[in-house]
């Protein structure tokens, strides 16, 4: 019990983790490892368990089906490429391919107990990509399967359903000339070179 109670005070997030029960496996999650699997497998938890319940019992009706304001819509449309997200104790990237029609979606997430993989197929629908099922980020709080393309100041970026109402928030307060990455960084992917 005390690695335990050491990795809860490491990382806020993880007190999240430990408190949901177990669940059957049914969804595809490519891995998983990290200091939080070991934790687990001295208690009798598995962490797989309760992130593949998560996307198990994830409601799609729940799932925000705004779309960014038009002033953000992007000149160009291209989805190809590795667009990364970074904060205090966690980091996400999607590795999004393109080839012959097909659109090839992985998210790579983790944080300071814990890392998983996922890879969907994406449709396209202009600025908006939806994922064949859910995914979800070391950081959110709920599951998604639609990303946003959205061009601020020049530059172009994904902003994943759960966190557009970051977006909206601020385009309501400061305008769309007012959005910057300063200021609604927390929830936009942005393009790795």
């Amino acid at each position: 019990m005390n690695l335990l109670l050491a990795l809860l005070l490491l990382c806020p997030a993880a007190t999240e983790l430990v408190e949901r029960s177990p669940q059957a496996l049914d969804t595809s999650v490519s891995s998983t490892e990290g200091l939080l699997a070991v934790a687990y497998e001295q208690h009798g938890t598995d962490p797989l368990e309760a992130l593949t319940a998560d996307l198990r019992q994830w409601d799609p009706d729940t799932e925000d089906r705004r779309s960014p304001p038009a002033c953000l819509a992007p000149e160009r449309r291209s989805w190809a490429g590795t667009w990364s997200l970074g904060r205090r104790y966690d980091s996400s990237t999607f590795t999004i391919t393109e080839e012959e029609g097909s659109i090839q979606v992985e998210l790579h997430t983790g944080g300071c107990l814990q890392s998983w993989t996922t890879n969907r197929i994406g449709r396209s629908f202009g600025s908006r990509l939806e994922l064949s099922g859910p995914v979800k980020e070391y950081y959110a709080t709920s599951p998604f399967r639609r990303l946003h393309l959205v061009q601020v100041r020049g530059d172009v970026y994904i902003v994943p359903s759960v966190y557009l109402q970051c977006v909206l928030d601020v385009v309501e307060a400061k305008g769309c000339d007012g959005i910057s990455f300063a200021n609604a960084g927390g929830c936009m992917f942005g393009r790795s070179p």
